[in-house]
C-alpha cells in the first residue's frame, strides 16, 4: 500500500503536467490558418488529382522495361535534403519537384509525412497512458507504465524526435498513400516495393482510405513486378509472400488480397532470392545469416506443397530479380531493406527515412 501512495502521489503530480503539456505541444487550439489540404498537402495536388485512367497510363509507361524506367527517373536526379534537415525546409524544396511528377521527391515527402504521423501516433498513446494512470495508479503499471519517470521519458523522446516536424501539418493518411503511389508510378522502386507491401495502409482508416484501396487493388501486382524487373529485392519477397498466401488465411498481408495464388511463381522468386542473397555473402562484406534461414523455411514449405513437377521446373528456371536474373550482387541497402522485411513478418515497421535515396 505505500507503494501506491507513493505511486499516486509523485505520479498524480507528473501525470496532470504530462497531460497538460502533451495537449499544449501535441494538440495546440485550431487557430492556423493553414490546412493539410492547401500546406504541405498539396505538394503534390496536381499529382494527386489525376484520375484513373491517368493513373493506368502512367503506369502502364513504367512497365515498358527496366530501359523506359530508368530514362523516367533521369530526370529525377538532384540530391533531396539531407536527413538532419527540417520537415518545413524539406517542404519548401521538394513541393516544386514533386508537383513536377520528381519520383523521389514524392518518395521522401511520404516517408517523411508517415514518420511524423507516427510520431502524433506515439504520442496518442502516451496521452492515453496518462489518463488511464490518473484514473488508476495501478492501470498504468499493467499497461507497461512502470512509473511516472518512464511516461515523462517517453514524451520527452517523442517530443524531442518531433521537433523535426514542427511548423508542418501533417496530410491525411489518403495522402500520404497518394504520394507513395505517385512516386511508385513514377517508378521509383523502393516507394513501389513499400507501396505494393500495403504497409502504407491502417485498419484504423480504412473508410478513409476506400479510393485509395480500390486503386491499389487494381495495381500492387504491375507495381510491384515493376520493382522486381528494376532488382529490388524487398518487392521480390512480398510479392513471393503474397503469392504463396493461403486465401483462407485471414492473416494474409493486403498485397496476397490483390493477386491471385501462385505458389510456384513464389517459389521460382524465392529461388531467385536466395541466389542473390548468396551471391552478397560470396562478395563478402555483408552478414547474410539473418537472411538465408528465413528464405529457406519458406522453399522448404513450398517445396513440400507443390508437385514436384513445378518444384523442378521453378528450380530451373528461378525468376529475374532485375534485368541479369541474378548476376548482379545486391547492395548493403539492398539487403537491409530486404531484412526488414523479412523481420516485420508481414507487419510493417521496416521503414527509415533514408529508403528514397
Amino acid at each position: 500500500m505505500a507503494g501506491m501512495r507513493t505511486w499516486a502521489a509523485v505520479g498524480g503530480v507528473v501525470v496532470v503536467a504530462l497531460s497538460i503539456a502533451i495537449a499544449m505541444r501535441f494538440f495546440p487550439p485550431q487557430d492556423r490558418k493553414s490546412s493539410s489540404a492547401s500546406t504541405t498537402g498539396d505538394a503534390v495536388g496536381a499529382a494527386g488529382s489525376r484520375d484513373t485512367k491517368q493513373q493506368g497510363d502512367a503506369f502502364a509507361q513504367s512497365r515498358t522495361g527496366p530501359a523506359a524506367t530508368r530514362a523516367s527517373m533521369a530526370k529525377s536526379t538532384a540530391p533531396l535534403p539531407p536527413l538532419d534537415a527540417p520537415l518545413a525546409a524539406i517542404v519548401r524544396e521538394l513541393k516544386p519537384r514533386a508537383e513536377a511528377g520528381d519520383a523521389r521527391a514524392l518518395c521522401r515527402l511520404a516517408v517523411e509525412y508517415r514518420y511524423c504521423a507516427e510520431l502524433e501516433g506515439r504520442m496518442q498513446m502516451i496521452e492515453t497512458g496518462v489518463a488511464r494512470a490518473q484514473q488508476s495508479p495501478e492501470s498504468g503499471r499493467r499497461r507497461g507504465w512502470g512509473s511516472p519517470e518512464r511516461m515523462a521519458s517517453a514524451f520527452e523522446e517523442t517530443n524531442r524526435l518531433y521537433q523535426h516536424c514542427e511548423g508542418v501539418e501533417t496530410p491525411s493518411s489518403t495522402e500520404i498513400v497518394r504520394y507513395m503511389r505517385e512516386s511508385a508510378l513514377g517508378g521509383h522502386p523502393q516507394a513501389a516495393s513499400y507501396y505494393a507491401s500495403g504497409d502504407m495502409f491502417s485498419s484504423s482508416d480504412t473508410l478513409d482510405n476506400l479510393s485509395e484501396l480500390s486503386l491499389y487493388r487494381d495495381n500492387a501486382e504491375s507495381i510491384a513486378l515493376a520493382a522486381v524487373a528494376q532488382g529490388d529485392l524487398r518487392a521480390a519477397w512480398e510479392l513471393a509472400q503474397a503469392y504463396a498466401s493461403n486465401p483462407e488465411d485471414r492473416r494474409r498481408p493486403l498485397l496476397a488480397q490483390a493477386v491471385d495464388p501462385q505458389p510456384a511463381t513464389a517459389l521460382s522468386l524465392l529461388y531467385a532470392l536466395r541466389t542473390s542473397i548468396g551471391s552478397a555473402g560470396a562478395a563478402g562484406g555483408v552478414d547474410i545469416q539473418s537472411l538465408l534461414p528465413r528464405v529457406q523455411e519458406r522453399i522448404a514449405s513450398l517445396e513440400q506443397r507443390l508437385p514436384s513437377a513445378d518444384v523442378a521446373r521453378a528450380r530451373s528456371q528461378p525468376a529475374k530479380i532485375g534485368s541479369d536474373a541474378g548476376a548482379g550482387i545486391p547492395g548493403a541497402g539492398a539487403l537491409q531493406r530486404l531484412s526488414g522485411a523479412i523481420s516485420s513478418r508481414g507487419r510493417g515497421g521496416d521503414w527509415a527515412r533514408d529508403i528514397c535515396d
